[in-house]
């Protein structure tokens, strides 16, 4: 069976080479629903690592908006525990980037699909500063998928939060739920 992971990135920037402060991934059967979500939850395999933003070099971006965005009050329960978990153990760039990657492979040999919020967004991002620091890419472009478009096949199904918005493992998780729910809705399954 195919590997699941569903991708979320808090970043600095919204540019492809963007600075990024944590990523959070779910490992997760997209066909598993019916059981309450935090045993569905309980059942996930989970990736989460905050970055030490100091240990990007140059090639990476950091956007005055975004960084603005950030110091809005609404996300100031994002920012504490983002600020709490990198004093738990932020790691260095390179070393993160090709952890999550390797995270990402194991286990993968039946097929892997990897899901970010946006073709344009998460993906694309790991990809680029994983490319930077090894010279390849984090896993196959056939191997990237959508949960932006799968989420639009149901529009009228809303995402219910999980934890923290904007924490990167509970957006991943939450994407996750929400996903399981419109395949659900849909009667689709993915192999």
């Amino acid at each position: 069976m195919t590997k699941h992971v569903m991708v979320d990135l808090e970043t600095w920037s919204t540019e492809q080479n963007a600075v990024l402060v944590a990523i959070g991934a779910v490992e997760f059967d997209p066909n598993d629903f019916g059981d309450p979500a935090d045993e569905r939850v309980a059942r996930m395999k989970t990736f989460y690592q905050t970055i030490d933003p100091e240990t990007f070099d140059s090639a990476f971006h950091i956007s005055a908006s975004t960084m603005k965005w950030w110091m809005s009050p609404e996300r100031d329960d994002a920012r504490r525990r983002l600020w709490r978990d990198w004093d738990e153990g932020a790691c260095e760039a390179g070393i993160a980037i090709t952890e999550f990657a390797s995270w990402c492979k194991a286990d993968s040999d039946d097929g892997l699909r990897v899901y970010g919020n946006g073709a344009m967004f998460d993906n694309t991002k790991v990809q680029w500063a994983h490319k930077h620091y090894t010279g390849w890419d984090a896993w196959a472009f056939y191997e990237d998928g959508c949960y932006r478009t799968i989420k639009g096949l149901a529009p009228d199904l809303k995402l219910e939060r999980w934890g923290t918005f904007h924490h990167a493992l509970d957006d991943a998780i939450s994407q996750a739920l929400h996903m399981q729910a419109v395949l659900a809705r849909l009667g689709i399954k993915l192999s």
